[in-house]
């Protein structure tokens, strides 16, 4: 399953449409090397997942009927429950950046690609992080302007006008920030499976791919969104379908709705479950269609596939030229 091949990355400049086509295209082909790679790790996942909400909601249950013994059990659960989601999901990333590696030219093979991104996981990992980070700060900087505008606002006074477009201010900025830095955060992603830098370039280089052309990297992540709801909607029909029964079960009550602790523990087992195995599906071609959008950029902007042909060209007869990066 491991050798299952890919095809190169095209030659020519493509759209975006054609792009994340082409990622579909490349996982229905391959469908098989996606599950042998990821089912056990998302079986791991939606399992910690469980064990997270049910400790979080029989908490909260037992200690207002003030059964410690369950508290402390339930309270572990959880505790664990996070700890082992992150680090699965951590190792999960980590193993769907190597199809970046493969739908880009950089790897003939998936244990190649793996090979190379569990060399490289820390720098990986503190770049992600860092984009994480940003995300927080421009959050929490811009809510503090909307808050302060918020709180000294009073109609009909001398400041009204200025702590309102002091608010509007901060809105427009945070979802300026907030915009920037989730693309940054997608694009990380490929930067880091395919340049081998060190984590403050790796930083920089990814801010400075995506403002080389700002806005049809948004236009791409807009796009794939979309196509990526396009997909999940008819895989989750399922789970709609028994979240629709189980809520005339319970005679429509909004509780089912609000109240985790509502939930039968069927119901909550089988949508973490039915989630993960449409992530299966939707994450490696999220992955794969922006890889392919860091090929045509670097294409575009520095002619990657040139330099390839050339290095091609310039190889001794006999032996295999290492990826350029």
């Amino acid at each position: 399953m491991e050798t299952a091949a890919f095809d190169p990355p095209p030659q020519q400049l493509q759209s975006v449409g054609d792009l994340i086509g082409r990622s579909i295209r490349i996982y229905r082909k391959n469908i098989k090397l996606f599950f042998h790679v990821l089912l056990w790790p998302t079986i791991f996942l939606t399992a910690s997942k469980v064990a997270f909400h049910w400790g979080v909601t029989s908490f909260s249950l037992r200690l207002d009927q003030k059964d410690w013994t369950m508290v402390i059990i339930s309270g572990l659960a959880a505790v664990l429950g996070i700890l082992s989601l992150i680090g699965v999901a951590l190792f999960l990333q980590l193993r769907q950046l190597s199809f970046i590696r493969l739908v880009t030219g950089f790897a003939d093979n998936y244990a190649d690609a793996q090979a190379y991104i569990m060399k490289r996981k820390w720098k990986i990992i503190g770049l992600v992080t860092l984009a994480y980070v940003a995300i927080i700060v421009s959050v929490t900087f811009w809510s503090i302007i909307v808050s302060v505008c918020m709180a000294f606002f009073k109609a009909n006074t001398a400041t009204t006008y200025l702590l309102f477009a002091g608010m509007l201010f901060g809105l427009l900025g945070l979802i300026v920030s907030i915009t920037i830095t989730c693309i940054a955060l997608y694009f990380s992603f490929a930067v880091g499976a395919c340049e081998d830098l060190s984590l403050g370039s790796l930083f920089n280089r990814t801010f400075a791919l995506v403002f080389q052309d700002f806005w049809r990297s948004g236009y791409f992540c807009s796009l794939l969104f979309i196509a990526l709801m396009v997909i999940s909607y008819p895989l989750s029909l399922p789970l709609v379908l028994v979240s629709i029964f189980e809520f005339m079960r319970q005679g429509m009550s909004p509780d089912f709705l609000t109240d985790p602790g509502k939930m039968p523990f069927y119901y909550t087992l089988f949508n973490q479950s039915w989630e993960s195995i449409v992530s299966i599906v939707t994450w490696p071609i999220s992955f794969m269609a922006t890889g392919l959008f860091y090929y045509d950029q670097r294409m575009r902007k520095e002619g990657i596939d040139l330099i390839r042909r050339i290095d091609e060209i310039n190889k001794p007869a006999g032996l295999v030229a290492e990826d350029r990066i």
